[in-house]
């Protein structure tokens, strides 16, 4: 909880969830000023130490208590599974606070309600958790230690709930709305949310922890109290939130659509200087291609341009700050460049808001001899608003020319990039030997005693370590230990397949992480050109399963099927190559799901269907026309090497970028051979979390991969997973 924090990275998500579930409740009141969800959510999430501080007292009984529990006979990643699970509230509390407020009821009234939901959530997951494993014969913690660390957690999130996050959101709704001109243009004040709540035990009669924890339905009495007792109870709760004094939130950001705008030249001969000018301009409802959204508070915003041109001269930095105001275009930033050898050469401009990419675009020049200059147009893309996700660190990878390759980690602050070379040059040899040996190690998992079990979590961990020392700058290693209090969730956007990331083990002398970087934090990958996609629309769900398929992949479809609910739709199950590639080029929505065999060559990916092979060539019409750009489906590839790529001509080809540059919004593939009952888990619990859970992407994986990593000694499968998408990226409510 260093550098300021007041939460462990771990209880970030956690965080996060309850104030996700307290925007469901406040927005869904009708207002006369209604700021945005993404404007409340920025403004709570910076405020979230003076929030936190709140309900500090009962945070570090819990955080006591877990690791008082972590000492005990339990090994300590087992009981992790229980306390690090985040918050899922179910529908029926949203829904009973739009009819309260249909009543006439104030939606604060139900502060008590969405808390007892809160609670349940906090119940019903360890026990989901607690039952699979006892399914699969792996040993549920001692009860005495499941059960505190539970309760502390039930205590923390509901004083959580009551006393920070519902009463910091009413004090912002609650303000007198101020007109633009008004606003002034320094520094907000900082907002300052109640009085933290004590520990003391609750007075009688008022609803403790436990008590809500045995609430059997959000929204009805407890057992034995009528309805008129019920809602005084939860009146006199509001009142004494309501007389506490009110924060003095910062202005309100500004939601206006913007638009990133690139000007280079298109043609010049080799030595000679084209600057590259690049602004942010407000969108006058021109077409464009839609990007992520950023919020604009009233001083503005300072995003962080970056240049990747491996092919030209750079004259100066190739990463300068632009400030967006609001109801103005911003200055034009110059980049210096020089042409320097003949051919086609591509550059990238991307923006990021804190750690959190925006978006990109490319542009080409053409460089030949006794060429004269010409301008080439103005290119732009759109970003309707400008908002970031909290927390959120990218790691960006670019190689370069002569094969070195950069790293930068950008956060809310930004680090200056890294030159890097690997001294094995190309890394696809040591990756595939890597891959070798986790797909031998997942295939003796089943088979291996307790000793062989242990031994191959050690070699496990080994690897993890050596990759993390020697496949990441010294500089960027430095760098990611004083971000790590912040840190909530990590994307890694670049050369996707350089090495295998979610294998990371972060470790460097007295500075050591929670494990391996994808069981600490949510890890995600971003590929060129794909856009960020914040939320997923499941209407119906399909299934590929060709001939030949794995034993399992039929009872992977309906367990899939049953988690999934009737809320989704059944789109059936495909087996011809022509079906499916069919339904992607008509704009496919909802879920594609694969239960099948991927066949990982040097040639690159192939699944033999029916009808003949399918490899990503084949969606390379879709790629093109961006079919699945309306329709940002989730593509979910259960098949061993799903997520591998291969170098194409200029760019990598596989089945993760190909989906991804049609427009799919989340794709999940495995990196090596995984074993297909715990690739069956994986795929359950994954959707659990997504759908029913309401988790965002990030936390739905690291959940998935949490609950499988202790069912079979020494099988590597839940780190073989590879997420690209936003790590914030939730189902759609109406799923």
């Amino acid at each position: 909880m260093g550098n300021g924090e007041l939460l462990r990275p771990e209880d970030r998500a956690e965080f996060e969830s309850v104030l996700d579930e307290a925007l469901r409740v406040v927005l869904a009141v009708p207002r006369r000023r209604r700021p945005t969800a993404a404007a409340l959510r920025v403004r709570a999430y910076a405020a979230r130490n003076e929030i936190a501080a709140c309900a500090d007292a009962q945070y570090r009984r819990y955080v006591d208590v877990r690791r008082a529990a972590g000492r005990g006979p339990e090994p300590r990643g087992r009981l992790r599974a229980l306390r690090e699970v985040p918050v899922a509230v179910a529908g029926a509390v949203v829904a009973g606070v739009v009819d309260g407020v249909a009543r006439g009821v104030h939606w604060s009234t139900w502060v008590g309600v969405l808390s007892a939901g809160v609670a349940v959530g906090a119940v019903s997951l360890p026990r989901f958790v607690r039952e699979r494993r006892t399914a699969s014969g792996t040993a549920e913690p001692a009860a005495e230690y499941a059960e505190s660390v539970a309760a502390a957690r039930r205590a923390w999130l509901d004083a959580l709930m009551r006393s920070g996050v519902l009463p910091y959101l009413e004090g912002v709704l609650d303000e007198p709305a101020r007109p633009e001109r008004d606003v002034p243009h320094s520094a907000p004040p900082r907002s300052r949310p109640p009085r933290p709540a004590s520990a003391s035990p609750p007075s009688p009669g008022s609803p403790s922890a436990d008590s809500l924890g045995g609430l059997p339905t959000a929204g009805t009495p407890y057992p034995g109290q009528d309805e008129a007792s019920f809602s005084a109870q939860y009146r006199t709760s509001v009142r004494s939130i309501r007389s506490r004094p009110r924060p003095f939130p910062s202005p309100a950001p500004s939601d206006e659509p913007h638009r990133l705008t690139v000007e280079l030249a298109e043609q010049a001969s080799p030595g000679r200087d084209v600057p590259l000018h690049v602004r942010i301009v407000r969108d006058l409802a021109t077409p464009g291609v839609t990007l992520r959204a950023f919020a604009v508070p009233p001083d503005g915003a300072r995003l962080l341009i970056t240049v990747h041109a491996p092919a030209l001269l750079a004259l100066g930095d190739l990463q300068q700050e632009l400030l967006v105001t609001p109801g103005r275009d911003s200055d034009v930033l110059r980049f210096g460049l020089r042409t320097t050898r003949t051919g086609l050469h591509t550059v990238t401009v991307r923006a990021f808001h804190g750690g959190t990419f925006l978006g990109e675009l490319r542009t080409q020049i053409s460089v030949e001899d006794d060429t004269p200059t010409r301008d080439g147009p103005t290119r732009e893309v759109r970003l309707p608003t400008v908002a970031f996700d909290p927390g959120e660190v990218t790691l960006q990878v670019l190689r370069g020319a002569d094969g070195s390759y950069s790293f930068q980690l950008l956060s809310e602050r930004c680090y200056a990039p890294e030159s890097f070379r690997l001294l094995a040059g190309d890394p696809r040899g040591p990756t595939e030997r890597i891959y070798e040996e986790l797909r031998r190690m997942a295939a003796a998992a089943g088979k291996a005693g307790p000793g062989d079990g242990d031994a191959a979590r050690r070699r496990l961990r080994n690897l993890g370590v050596q990759l993390w020392s020697a496949a990441v700058p010294d500089a960027v290693r430095r760098q990611f230990w004083a971000e790590a209090g912040r840190i909530s969730s990590f994307t890694v956007l670049g050369e996707h397949d350089l090495v295998p990331w979610e294998l990371l083990y972060p470790l460097d002398g007295a500075s050591e992480g929670d494990g391996f970087l994808a069981e600490w934090l949510p890890v995600v990958r971003r590929v060129f050109g794909q856009e960020r996609i914040r939320e997923l629309d499941l209407p119906r769900a399909t299934y590929v399963v060709p001939p030949g398929s794995p034993v399992d992949a039929a009872r992977e479809v309906e367990k899939v099927r049953r988690t999934l609910g009737r809320g989704v739709a059944d789109g059936g199950v495909l087996a011809e190559q022509s079906a499916v590639t069919g339904l992607i080029d008509q704009g496919l929505a909802g879920l594609l799901h694969f239960a099948c065999h991927n066949s990982f060559t040097d040639a690159g990916s192939s699944v033999k269907m029916s009808d003949g092979a399918f490899d990503p060539i084949d969606l390379a019409y879709a790629t093109q026309s961006g079919a699945l750009r309306r329709t940002r489906p989730l593509v979910f590839f259960n098949a061993c090497r799903s997520a591998g790529g291969i170098d194409w001509f200029s760019s990598s080809l596989g089945w993760a970028p190909q989906f991804l540059r049609a427009g799919a919004g989340a794709f999940i593939g495995s990196l090596w051979p995984v074993r297909s009952d715990s690739a069956l888990a994986f795929a359950d619990i994954f959707y659990f979390g997504l759908v029913s859970q309401r988790l965002t992407l990030g936390q739905a994986s690291i959940q998935a991969r949490r609950s499988v990593r202790d069912r079979t000694g020494g099988d590597p499968t839940w780190l073989a997973y590879a997420v690209y998408g936003s790590p914030a990226a939730r189902v759609n409510p109406r799923t």
